[in-house]
């Protein structure tokens, strides 16, 4: 799936969620996987303009764990309950998508500071270790030259 799919779905989901309120909002831990798989399944129909097998969705998404007779009548109350409007305009994508690059980004910097936390661990441990060795090391020599 290309990335514009997977901004496309948020869009759809967020309008599904504000559709259907919070109160009784369809994000459920029993529902999330089909809720998702849904999700893309339009984003990918309405972006590629062609049709989209539930069978591929069914067995890559859900692992089989759902019919493509349930995932096309989730489908179809998805559409429902959003009016059909699977179009996104510019603008919305391009917020969307700006949303998703700063979280991939600060993501990212997490994930490099992480890393360089570990590596300046790592050198001071090897610091300390060659310290402790260099001293064991003059001790020893020490300890012939006296003995």
């Amino acid at each position: 799936l290309d990335s514009e799919v997977l901004v496309m779905s948020v869009v759809l989901i967020e309008r599904l969620v504000r559709a259907v309120g919070t109160e009784r909002g369809p994000l459920r831990p029993r529902n999330l996987r089909r809720l998702l798989a849904t999700g893309l399944s339009l984003a990918a129909k309405t972006y590629y303009d062609e049709p989209l097998g539930l069978a591929d969705i069914q067995g890559f998404l859900l692992q089989n764990s759902a019919s493509t007779a349930s995932l096309a009548e989730c489908e179809l109350q998805f559409l429902t309950l959003i009016r059909f409007k699977t179009f996104v305009p510019a603008g919305v994508f391009q917020q969307y998508r700006s949303a998703a690059l700063e979280l991939l980004e600060a993501k990212y910097l997490f994930a490099l500071a992480d890393y360089t936390r570990d590596v300046e661990a790592h050198q001071n441990q090897n610091l300390l270790s060659t310290t402790t060795a260099a001293a064991s090391t003059l001790i020893f020599w020490q300890c012939l030259a006296v003995g």
